[in-house]
């Protein structure tokens, strides 16, 4: 009788020093981004040469030179671009976006993946599963911090994703009802 109860106490010495192992790594968003503002060193670099603080005409230029490659494409008469990722992700998908050139710089860039092919009908080429592909991926291109899952108040909306490293953030959320993911990479500390 003696060494069964030393055997669960054993075991819920383990379990007690586990949990309280998970909740003190657990690190808030708003420790997560205090710690990243107080880095000296700036992460400007987005995706394709594209960065922050990139200058309208510099913008322009680079754009006509990856359409030159065929790496950008212009989405119609709209000043979006595209660009199509065909093994990268699970399904070949579209990445549409536009920066914000306020003040004719790049501070912000929003844009949305989906996945090519993708119907209401298919659930392997939704949001859901397109979120979770981006995340990885994003993780392998850009290193540093991993996504954290925030939960909107609202219980029946899905979780947004959050990368900060430094100045660069980028949020990752989905809308069940196209089936895209919507990206903001945005500047947290803006050159003036």
């Amino acid at each position: 009788m003696q060494t069964n109860s030393n055997y669960w106490f054993s075991v819920l010495s383990i379990v007690v020093a586990a949990i309280s192992l998970s909740c003190s790594s657990h690190v808030s968003y708003e420790e997560i981004l205090r710690e990243e503002l107080s880095k000296e060193v700036r992460e400007d670099s987005l995706f394709y040469g594209l960065y922050f603080n990139m200058t309208t005409p510099a913008f322009l230029d680079h754009c006509t030179l990856m359409n030159q490659r065929k790496i950008f494409y212009q989405n119609g008469f709209s000043s979006e671009v595209i660009i199509r990722f065909e093994d990268q992700l699970k399904f070949p998908a579209s990445f549409v976006f536009h920066p914000n050139l306020e003040k004719h710089l790049i501070q912000v860039l929003r844009g949305r993946f989906r996945y090519e092919g993708r119907n209401p009908f298919s659930k392997e080429r939704g949001a859901e599963v397109l979120i979770k592909d981006l995340v990885k991926q994003f993780e392998e291109w850009y290193g540093g911090r991993k996504f954290i899952e925030i939960w909107p108040e609202e219980k029946w909306k899905p979780a947004i994703y959050v990368k900060v490293d430094s100045n660069r953030k980028i949020t990752l959320e989905q809308d069940v009802d196209t089936g895209e993911v919507y990206v903001v990479y945005e500047d947290l500390k803006p050159i003036m």
